[in-house]
């Protein structure tokens, strides 16, 4: 990497990015790691396989945040924990750029009639003018492509774009689009990596504790020097395994204690990512066994988690030229496929924006075994991203869409 330009800097597994070239300054504490916190408890604590890609989410509502009023504006800000999203949006463009382990996108399509609003004489005041100035940056290439939003071929371009940005593993981000729509924001992360090295298919399945009951599974093996924390205070254990790509590995959280009962989404905060992100990789000896699991995101739909996050007012209004347009849709896609090989995942988040007035739609050696449903992150090492999130509940629980073809690399 460029030492003269960008350099991402890893300071208690927060984030801190400077980029002297760039001239980009984003505060220390990541709020991926806010929203990955929130997620775990609103999307992922349910006794089923569920997977989420933070980042994508994060990008969109970004987006959002470049399209809305003042006030809303402020809302972004204060409720994702950034006084400027598109800063940490651009940190991540940038990684993708740089790794070619990760393709990142972003879209913004929009009816003609966005534009020409902003080019009216009647926009006068400042807080209109500087809400157009970034709609017309937004809307402009290479983000930015005009779209007959009202049409029914515009779900199916948007989709073929979120595809063709995702190596196909996401098709089907939006089901619908609302014919009033004027406004419609994509983002999509990829990630596709081996391990570092190749992994060991166990000879033996695992005995899984599922929700259902114990079932033996497919497991892979892996040994070596890792980040290992050994118990939290609350008994959390957490292990990172390398990528081939060291910039990333997958940091896993579980509990080994065979009368632990708890929920590992429960229990699992961005302490533990901080924590484990602060040992050194070659302090413990650690042979790990975890089943292979592949999982496709089962919530589609992210209005609820919106108004969780305290953004409610983005679905009232406050977006849009005169700040008269209102989220329609907030939908989320998410797929992660793991084996002895490595991991394939991908993420997708739209959100459609439709009038106000429009209808509402020494090295100790640990010897582990993760034989209990448990949480798997893919994370960026330097930035402390978490790209993608799944809650292992059944590993035999698998997404067909993805199992049809194994992964390749």
């Amino acid at each position: 990497m460029d030492t003269t330009g960008r350099h991402y800097l890893r300071a208690a597994a927060l984030l801190l990015l400077a980029a002297t070239a760039a001239g980009l300054v984003i505060e220390k504490e990541s709020p991926l790691l806010d929203l990955n916190d929130h997620l775990l408890r609103e999307v992922l604590s349910g006794q089923q396989n569920e997977v989420v890609c933070p980042a994508a989410l994060f990008n969109v509502i970004a987006g959002a945040h470049r399209a809305a009023n003042t006030e809303i504006q402020s809302l972004i800000q204060r409720q994702l924990g950034t006084a400027n999203p598109a800063q940490l949006s651009q940190a991540i463009d940038q990684m993708a750029a740089e790794k070619s382990s990760v393709k990142s996108f972003f879209r913004a399509y929009s009816i003609p009639r966005v534009r020409t609003e902003c080019s009216k004489p009647q926009v006068t005041s400042v807080s209109k003018q500087q809400l157009c100035a970034r709609l017309l940056q937004l809307l402009s290439p290479p983000t930015g492509r005009e779209l007959d939003l009202g049409a029914a071929e515009a779900v199916r371009q948007i989709n073929s774009d979120v595809s063709a940005a995702t190596d196909g593993l996401i098709s089907d981000l939006f089901t619908h689009l609302d014919p009033d729509s004027r406004l419609v924001l994509a983002a999509a992360l990829a990630f596709s990596s081996p391990w570092l090295p190749e992994l060991t298919i166990s000879t033996k399945q695992l005995p899984f504790r599922r929700p259902a009951g114990e079932q033996a599974v497919p497991a892979v093996l892996v040994s070596g020097s890792m980040r290992f924390l050994n118990a939290s205070d609350d008994g959390l254990y957490g292990v990172a395994v390398p990528y081939n790509d060291n910039a990333f590995h997958m940091e896993m959280f579980f509990f080994v204690a065979a009368n632990r009962s708890e929920d590992v989404v429960s229990k699992l905060s961005r302490r533990h990512y901080e924590a484990l992100a602060e040992i050194s990789p070659l302090e413990t000896q650690v042979l790990l066994t975890f089943p292979k699991f592949s999982i496709k995101s089962v919530k589609h739909d992210y209005r609820d988690v919106a108004l969780s996050l305290g953004l409610g007012p983005m679905l009232e209004g406050g977006l849009g030229p005169n700040g008269a347009d209102k989220v329609d849709q907030l939908v989320h896609r998410a797929v992660i496929d793991v084996d002895e090989k490595g991991t394939r995942a991908a993420g997708a988040a739209g959100i459609s924006i439709i009038p106000r007035a429009g209808s509402d739609e020494s090295t100790p050696r640990a010897v582990l075994q993760l034989d209990r449903p448990f949480v798997a992150s893919v994370m960026h090492v330097e930035l402390g991203l978490p790209l993608f999130t799944a809650h292992v509940v059944d590993p035999l629980d698998g997404a067909p869409a993805t199992r049809r073809s194994p992964v390749r690399f």
